[in-house]
């Protein structure tokens, strides 16, 4: 599978690079020796403001995945690893006084993770909807990254006492060999074949509080990983900063003094720093929009009108215009067949 477009350049924090290092520790096998066969750099690893390319993670799930000789591997890393193995993250939204709260943080606090988000909520009347977009480039990759991400946050859940408000597991690919595993982690809540991958739980959860939560670890935890925040963007370029922003208002067009708001500076500060960097805030834009139709392109699995839905367009016709400018071809040129794990 060729790397999808919207993840080149994605950068991973050593956080997550330490906490699969754990994992594979966790599983029986010696951490020293998997960082040392992996050619890892551990001075590196150990400041927790170094970054990894994508690339790099990616062949290290796989690998790890062939050390510990489980197909399962992902599943198992977000079911029994330490609750320490992303540092100050887990700590934070293990510590909220509700759901909500958690979920808040999870979001916010998405870019010391990685240089690109990979959650994103939906409400809905009676429901919400966690979709993960994730942060891989291999299939073996990306599944193993799947596998972490549902049993991570079905553990959350759980641990929270939400466990009961799950309704449904979504999974984007086909059920694997192994699919007994997800079984008897998610029993009937797992569907595969679907659109996105997503769990789903009751909107009622969300404000439900969490009497015995250590409001003052919490609060601790998130002026500390507020400053981390901080630092990690301030080494991100405007323009990196304002993808981040504008994907996460799709399908709604974020307005030009909305994206400077979000980055607490004037308008015309914003325009004079996107100037410098090269770039216009419609082209950046432009930019966000046509990353995310590759990948939506690419996922095949939805209609063009769903697409030119999500990227903000009022009409298809709209959306054929612009990606016809953007490429020199039409979206269904560019479609590409649904990728199988």
């Amino acid at each position: 599978m060729s790397e999808p477009s919207a993840l080149q350049g994605v950068r991973v924090s050593s956080m997550q690079v330490r906490g699969l290092c754990e994992a594979v520790e966790h599983a029986g096998h010696s951490a020293a020796s998997f960082i040392a066969r992996s050619g890892l750099d551990a001075a590196q690893m150990a400041d927790p403001q170094a970054w990894f390319s994508l690339e790099v993670f990616d062949q290290l799930m796989v690998a790890a995945v062939q050390v510990t000789g489980k197909p399962s591997f992902g599943l198992h890393w977000g079911e029994r690893s330490p609750m320490m193995q992303f540092d100050l993250a887990p700590i934070l939204v293990a510590t909220a006084p509700t759901l909500g709260a958690a979920l808040d943080c999870l979001l916010r606090f998405q870019p010391i993770l990685a240089s690109r988000d990979e959650f994103r909520v939906s409400y809905h009347r009676d429901r919400c909807v966690l979709t993960t977009d994730v942060l891989g480039v291999t299939e073996l990759g990306m599944r193993t990254r799947t596998e972490l991400a549902l049993s991570g946050l079905t553990r959350l859940l759980r641990y929270l006492g939400e466990g009961a408000a799950i309704r449904r597991i979504n999974v984007s690919y086909a059920r694997p060999a192994f699919g007994a595993d997800y079984d008897a982690l998610f029993g009937s809540l797992v569907h595969f074949d679907q659109p996105e991958t997503s769990i789903e739980f009751a909107r009622t959860a969300l404000a439900r509080t969490f009497a015995e939560r250590n409001g003052e670890l919490h609060q601790l935890m998130r002026d500390r990983t507020e400053l981390l925040r901080q630092r990690v963007l301030g080494q991100l370029s405007y323009a990196q900063q304002l993808e981040q922003h504008i994907r996460a208002a799709l399908p709604n067009l974020l307005s030009m003094k909305d994206a400077a708001r979000a980055l607490d500076i004037s308008e015309r500060s914003l325009r004079r720093r996107l100037a410098l960097e090269d770039i216009s805030y419609t082209d950046l834009v432009h930019r966000v929009q046509r990353k995310l139709a590759d990948d939506l392109l690419a996922l095949g699995t939805k209609s063009m009108k769903e697409i030119a839905h999500a990227l903000g367009f009022g009409s298809v016709r709209g959306f054929h215009r612009a990606f016809r400018r953007w490429t020199g071809d039409t979206p269904a040129q560019a479609r590409a067949p649904r990728a199988r794990f």
